[in-house]
């Protein structure tokens, strides 16, 4: 018998003004959120002003704001 389990419960927010699936998208790990923001980095950097928000004591929080134009290696998880 399979137990049933419970879903993750959402982590972070991104918002993404040019997603092509809709602006505001919530994920369950941090990691997805990256991979949402890396995915919207085109050659010449951001297509647009990005946010990202982490789920804090029930409230979102602003976590980073990636204004247009940043390159995946300036994206503020990147080690310096």
């Amino acid at each position: 018998m399979i137990a049933a389990t419970a879903p993750k419960p959402y982590t972070h927010l991104t918002i993404i003004p040019d997603r092509y699936t809709g602006t505001q998208k919530a994920h369950t790990a941090f990691h997805h959120a990256k991979a949402a923001v890396r995915g919207s980095v085109a050659h010449n950097g951001t297509t647009c002003d990005i946010q990202v928000y982490e789920l804090v004591d029930g409230e979102w929080s602003l976590l980073w704001e990636i204004p247009k134009g940043t390159k995946k290696p300036d994206l503020p998880w990147q080690a310096k």
